[in-house]
């Protein structure tokens, strides 16, 4: 299984470095401890994604 699972990364890696996936837009990124923040990030329609780091 992880053979397949490199080839599909590999596969996206490359998909991305030729233009066909566009990442998407990232607006804020909110440690775990302001979960309650990106929230409200969320519910007040932020542009753009909202990330929250659980590391």
């Amino acid at each position: 299984m992880s053979a397949r699972i490199a080839r599909t990364m590999r596969a996206l890696g490359e998909a991305f470095d030729a233009g066909r996936f566009v990442a998407p837009v990232v607006a804020a990124h909110f440690p775990r401890e302001r979960a309650r923040e990106a929230y409200e990030a969320v519910a007040a329609a932020t542009h753009g994604r909202v990330a929250i780091n659980l590391g």
